[in-house]
């Protein structure tokens, strides 16, 4: 890597690299000078932190990119809306390239959570600086919130570096004194995330706090920090994965470890309408527009499997909207509605496979009422469906099956209980049956994570998104990217040899036109 002038790669790596944290908070990076005329009280350290919360949900939430994207990649939506290349970035088949160049309408699935990210682990970088490096105590109100602050602030850098990882191939490894400027794996960025966040919990095992309100209007006691911090960390390493090869059994014993000691219950926190400032999440809002992004029928034939898995291209090709589907799955009517009139917004030259006739419709209401309202950041089921593939492949299938017949597959679809001698195969298709349908906009981005461990992705789907071309640029790194049907054989490109849909052919639901 080539660094001219180290100083003023520094600064620029803060405060243009990490746009949102200087511009929201007006406060730079410790390597500027300024830093200490900016932040004079305690209170600016608890507003400091309170914004790098803020910039983490923007980098990992709050935004339509790269979400809608890795829904796409993983066959969860379909659409043939080229705006911000959804179609042409994630649902066009062949899939195509991701173009990596800042006049892409696609480059904010880069640049967003890159950003919004890096703009975090600076702003935890600040607060442990502070503290541990400089051995200040912050004091509000008489009150010592120094410990709380600083399980916060380790807490806040490794769920930053967790979602870097999850989302890159590469990203910074930068602690408090910034030592290395390198690029790191994504393996290894995970594991200083997991280092960061062990940190954050040892702190508040230590410590009695309550939190201020840092999501929306959600403060936690040390305990439920703690889960909080469990949970993502099991999250993390679930999702690392590019392919199924990466997980051993120490993999899934980590998660059993992490996601035993989870938030156990749903986390929801207050939406603040849309403003790009505020706490919202407009992937869950949109969701509720009724042609923007429709469900790829791949997930109804997982809830009625005589339902073609892409749309009848006769059908499309006549306009001819198919019939709903039936299941014994009571989600079917409760989270997708069925819509037959808006096949007109498809354009059948980009792919009369990708039509579809339903949308999915649990979070409507968040959209109705333009982003305000109760936002999922995560439930229980969430957890629970991770210690049940975790427990299978750890050799506790009884475990696993008590979870899924405990949970929604039960209380919500209505669905039998899975039997004590259902197979290894046939509890994990139960558990990968629930993240798909119970799951859904939930967890940024885990239904993709989910098929890319699982290596059913088509032939040419990105495994991971590239760093973005400015930040590539301002340490004079190549430009590289990902994906493409010709790019198969290339390390980060799906290769498609388990593809779910690799014995699809273009006429293979015509009958379903033809005996209309």
């Amino acid at each position: 890597m080539k660094i001219k002038n180290t100083a003023k790669t520094l600064l620029m790596i803060a405060c243009l690299g990490l746009t949102a944290g200087c511009m929201d908070l007006d406060v730079k990076n410790m390597n500027d000078p300024d830093l200490e005329r900016v932040l004079v009280t305690p209170e600016d350290y608890r507003a400091l932190l309170a914004g790098g919360y803020n910039a983490w949900w923007r980098g990992s939430h709050a935004n339509r990119l790269p979400f809608a994207h890795f829904d796409g990649w993983a066959d969860n939506l379909t659409t043939t809306n080229e705006y911000q290349i959804y179609y042409s970035m994630s649902t066009q088949e062949p899939r195509n390239r991701i173009d990596n160049n800042p006049g892409s309408d696609g480059y904010l699935s880069m640049q967003t959570p890159w950003q919004h990210l890096n703009s975090a682990v600076s702003t935890a970088n600040d607060v442990i600086n502070y503290v541990e490096v400089n051995g200040n105590s912050i004091i509000i109100n008489r009150r010592d919130e120094t410990m709380m602050m600083l399980s916060m602030a380790y807490l806040l850098r490794g769920i930053s570096k967790g979602y870097l990882a999850n989302f890159f191939d590469q990203a910074y490894i930068i602690n408090e004194t910034i030592t290395d400027l390198r690029f790191q794996p994504y393996t290894a960025v995970l594991e200083s995330a997991i280092d960061d966040i062990d940190r954050a919990v040892q702190i508040a095992q230590a410590n009695s706090f309550t939190t201020f309100a840092f999501l929306s209007n959600v403060a936690m006691t040390n305990q439920e920090l703690i889960g909080f911090a469990n949970t993502q960390a099991a999250k993390f390493i679930i999702s690392n994965g590019r392919t199924g090869s990466h997980y051993d059994r120490q993999d899934w014993q980590r998660v059993v470890d992490y996601a035993s000691n989870g938030y156990g219950k749903d986390l929801i926190i207050e939406g603040t309408g849309t403003a790009a400032t505020g706490w919202r999440h407009e992937y869950q809002r949109q969701s509720g527009l009724d042609w923007y992004w429709k469900t790829d029928l791949r997930i109804i034939n997982l809830m009625d499997p005589n339902y073609p898995m892409k749309y009848p291209v006769k059908a499309a090709q006549n306009a001819y909207a198919i019939p709903p589907a039936q299941s014994n799955d009571a989600r079917l009517e409760l989270d997708f509605t069925y819509d037959p009139h808006n096949l007109h917004r498809f354009v059948i030259a980009r792919g009369p496979q990708l039509q579809s006739v339903y949308y999915y419709t649990r979070y409507e209401d968040l959209y109705l009422n333009q982003g305000f309202g109760d936002i999922v950041v995560f439930r229980k089921e969430n957890i629970d469906m991770m210690l049940a593939e975790a427990y299978v492949h750890l050799g506790q299938k009884p475990l696993a099956i008590s979870l899924l017949n405990s949970g929604s597959r039960v209380s919500r679809g209505g669905l039998p209980p899975i039997p004590a001698n259902a197979t290894d195969q046939e509890v994990l298709n139960a558990i990968y049956y629930e993240v798909e349908i119970d799951l859904q906009r939930t967890w940024v981005g885990y239904q993709y994570f989910l098929a890319r461990r699982r290596d059913m992705l088509q032939a040419g789907t990105p495994l991971h998104l590239p760093v973005p071309f400015e930040e590539l640029q301002i340490l004079e790194e190549p430009v590289y990217t990902f994906g493409g049907a010709t790019f198969t054989s290339e390390e980060g490109t799906a290769d498609g040899a388990n593809a779910w849909d690799k014995d699809w052919f273009p006429g293979m639901y015509d009958h379903w036109y033809d005996n209309r």
